[in-house]
């Protein structure tokens, strides 16, 4: 049997209120899911990211957006999601930061260890992130998955397993290059794009409260999907050959754990 519920989303800075149909819902009034969230801090030492020029930036985006397609994919399989939808709508993840007037100030941020005082730099991701709404219920729209009022519940599950794609390339996607490139291990690595240092995925939120944001209630199910993906995904991004090494050939060693 169906329930009604409400899913509060930000789209350029207004709060539209969405009725969603679905079979077992949590009713969240108010909450707005990001598709950019910052992780919480860690005392460990950081990586020092070399910075990247602003064609860099867009390679780098690019094989982000591969690998969050590729992960958000069998997090779907897994889960039991439409994987056409989740295709689908993990085309236009991230596609904001290409734009003309965000491109520039992203890629001078990246690398950067952002602090709360960088409010130049936030009101940047903010401006993505909103854009970013706003191509994802467009391309909604097109897919006949959101008619202005009801978001079809397929396309919720999509959206958390590209949410989850997106949180788990930025977390494990540097420790992986520190690995490949430079033979460290065990190390915590924090994100390029915020300098905060993730020691788990956990690191990123609370994971009840956050599939309920999504509307998911079997955390067990995530927790096993967490470490099976933790597991393997060196070896998906690997074998695939989604990892840009040429962006990063002018690194050494020092350079990357500078004391």
């Amino acid at each position: 049997m169906s329930k009604n519920c409400h899913y509060d989303l930000n789209i350029s800075n207004l709060s539209l209120s969405v009725l969603l149909i679905c079979f077992t819902v949590v009713p969240l009034k108010g909450h707005s899911a990001p598709l950019e969230s910052t992780p919480k801090a860690s005392s460990k030492t950081p990586v020092h990211w070399n910075s990247l020029s602003t064609e860099e930036f867009i390679i780098e985006t690019k094989y982000h957006k591969l690998r969050v397609e590729l992960i958000s994919s069998l997090i779907a399989r897994r889960l039991g999601f439409d994987t056409t939808i989740t295709i689908a709508l993990s085309k236009v993840h991230d596609d904001s930061k290409f734009d003309s007037d965000l491109i520039k100030e992203l890629s001078k941020n990246y690398g950067r260890s952002l602090s709360d005082k960088d409010e130049g730099a936030f009101k940047i991701i903010k401006t993505h992130n909103q854009r970013d709404h706003e191509l994802t219920f467009n391309k909604l729209k097109e897919l006949d998955l959101f008619d202005g009022q009801a978001i079809n519940p397929r396309a919720l599950e999509a959206l958390f397993a590209i949410d989850m794609a997106d949180k788990f390339d930025r977390y494990l996607f540097p420790k992986v290059l520190a690995e490949q490139l430079y033979k460290i291990r065990g190390e915590p690595v924090n994100s390029p794009e915020f300098g905060k240092i993730m020691t788990s995925i956990d690191d990123y939120y609370d994971l009840k409260s956050y599939a309920a944001s999504f509307l998911y209630e079997d955390v067990e199910k995530i927790e096993e999907l967490m470490s099976s993906v933790e597991k393997n995904y060196k070896k998906w991004i690997v074998n695939r050959r989604l990892i840009p090494y040429s962006l990063y050939k002018n690194y050494s060693c020092n350079q990357l754990f500078a004391n």
